[in-house]
């Protein structure tokens, strides 16, 4: 079953709702569909790390092994919205610039919003759905 990401979702996780911010975080691990985060800065309820689910764990394991991957500290670079049901991740520059800014340039696949195309000092966010989405923050 494909979980489509309609730009509006994105828009709200990335940055439009201020009552559910996304959390910028690192890839810990994967293991099938599940994706072990840590966020960076903990959280309202004190965790360091959370586990989720994605639609496309095929893309995603392409995307966490592609060359121009964004790392910061050895993993790489994502932002999580549990709430909004996205997971995004940075690619390219390999390292993150001082200040994030994420851009609302879009490409879309099948109607799906999959990446949020970066500018060369910015990073492009690879997105993807979480499957079940909580309301974790």
């Amino acid at each position: 079953m494909t979980h489509p990401l309609h730009h509006t979702q994105v828009r709200l996780a990335l940055g439009a709702d201020p009552d559910h911010p996304a959390h910028l975080a690192t890839v810990a691990a994967v293991q099938g569909d599940s994706v072990s985060v840590d966020l960076i800065g903990g959280s309202h309820h004190g965790s360091r790390a959370i586990t989720v689910d994605v639609a496309d764990a095929q893309r995603l394991a392409g995307t966490l092994a592609r060359t121009d991957l964004c790392r910061l500290d050895g993993e790489a670079l994502a932002l999580l919205n549990p709430h909004h049901g996205v997971l995004a991740v940075a690619t390219g520059p390999t390292e993150p610039p001082d200040r994030l800014v994420v851009s609302w340039v879009s490409r879309l696949e099948d109607g799906a919003t999959v990446e949020l195309v970066g500018d060369g000092d910015q990073p492009s966010w690879q997105l993807f759905a979480v499957v079940d989405p909580v309301a974790a923050d």
